[in-house]
């Protein structure tokens, strides 16, 4: 059923258009972390100022939904601290979503996106790419890149634009 409704979702993006509005990130990601259902253990940090954007609620939630809960479930651990903070860079925000989890190596990045692909560890599958590929179309859809960052030494942070003005 979830690979299904995942498809699914793929299939919608862009096909499904949603009135541009006025979303308080901050306020998003409040609902998006109710959402995603934190374990006890790891804590969720909003760092710095979160932008106010001209975007689709629905397509920023679900971007923040599928990053936050791959964070939360592939981090290796129970006591993962993620960090969502953006930075104003003059006609887009460049958004991130960072954990202290296991990572995903350097010559996985490109792969991550494309929809099925599985990253094996020493001990189980890691990941199916679903939520990634969706995240991609998403924030591609609607103006923005999407990207891994590889200078980040320990876990992962994942980086994606969103402009200010919608298309």
């Amino acid at each position: 059923d979830r690979l299904i409704n995942g498809l699914l979702d793929l299939a919608r993006i862009g096909r499904q258009r949603h009135q541009v509005e006025r979303v308080d990130v901050t306020e998003l990601l409040h609902e998006t972390i109710e959402l995603a259902a934190p374990r006890d253990a790891a804590r969720i940090m909003m760092i710095g100022e979160l932008p106010m954007l001209n975007a689709e609620r629905a397509a920023l939630k679900q971007v923040y939904l599928h990053l936050i809960s791959n964070a939360l479930q592939h981090a290796g651990r129970e006591d993962v601290v993620v960090r969502l903070s953006g930075t104003d860079r003059g006609e887009e925000w460049e958004l991130a979503v960072e954990d202290n989890g296991v990572g995903i190596p350097r010559e996985h990045h490109a792969r991550v996106w494309q929809l099925f692909q599985t990253l094996q560890s020493r001990d189980a599958v890691v990941a199916t790419a679903i939520g990634l590929a969706i995240v991609r179309k998403q924030v591609e859809g609607n103006g923005g890149r999407v990207w891994i960052d590889p200078e980040v030494a320990a876990g992962t942070s994942i980086r994606f634009t969103w402009p200010k003005r919608p298309r």
